[in-house]
């Protein structure tokens, strides 16, 4: 068993956004467990962060068998799981090939039932494995990852009719934001704050016109960057985020008050 530090689980840390908090949470002296169902990615993050906080584990985190290995992983290595990033998602990217596809009256139930997995069932099965070692002995965090679609609806238009922003990522990120209310209440008196983060559109090789018409309906006339969010999770799994618990933090650049 290692150091007794405070220990944090990050599923889809093989990730953009994975990737930066894993960084700056082990500088905030945390163990990390970072969880991916990308080898690869879990390796090279591994190399990148020769830390002794730093385990990685390949997990296919639909399965509970899974999850409960990567339970008792995390505590046989650690000896305690303080702290849960719930990264892990389906991203929707923007894909002219699938323009017809993502039309609603298109939609295939097959995929509705497959996204809604990779986006809520993942978040769902990591919060009641996880979150349930961290009830029974009174203490933990959960941060659940949203998006500014935790409370608007998509703005199709900035995709100049090239895609169409899926119906299933605004139900999950909707789904994402209802749980984390719901748990926050159900482990309040279990001393387990459940928040939930939700950026806007993050940085990261989007197509020149759409970074454009992205600016133009964002207050800030910016996009954020990832590293921009790795010190309000370190924030949230710290002790001083103790009262705080149920809220959607979210850091869209004023997206969403317009």
């Amino acid at each position: 068993m290692k150091d007794k530090y405070k220990t944090v689980i990050i599923t889809g840390a093989g990730g953009l956004l994975g990737k930066a908090f894993v960084g700056t949470l082990l500088k905030k002296n945390l163990n990390v467990m970072a969880i991916d169902n990308n080898l690869s990615s879990l390796k090279s993050l591994s190399r990148n962060h020769e830390n002794r906080n730093l385990n990685f584990m390949k997990v296919n985190l639909l399965n509970e068998n899974e999850i409960n290995n990567a339970k008792n992983k995390t505590l046989k290595n650690f000896g305690t799981i303080d702290y849960l990033i719930n990264c892990a998602a389906l991203d929707a990217k923007v894909n002219k090939k699938k323009l017809i596809l993502d039309k609603f009256e298109n939609f295939k139930i097959s995929r509705w039932q497959k996204e809604l997995d990779l986006n809520l069932k993942i978040t769902f099965l990591s919060c009641k494995i996880f979150g349930s070692h961290m009830a029974k002995k009174k203490f933990g965090g959960i941060v659940n990852l949203g998006s500014d679609l935790t409370v608007i609806s998509p703005n199709q238009e900035i995709y100049n009719n090239k895609y169409i922003k899926p119906i299933t990522y605004s139900v999950a990120k909707f789904g994402v934001l209802g749980m984390t209310k719901y748990l926050s209440s159900y482990w309040a008196k279990k001393n387990v704050r459940v928040n939930c983060l939700s950026p806007g559109p993050v940085n990261h090789k989007q197509p020149k016109f759409l970074k454009k018409n992205i600016l133009e309906i964002t207050p800030q006339k910016k996009i954020l960057n990832k590293n921009d969010l790795s010190d309000i999770v370190a924030f949230l799994c710290s002790e001083k985020s103790t009262y705080i618990t149920g809220q959607n933090f979210l850091v869209d650049g004023g997206r969403t008050i317009v």
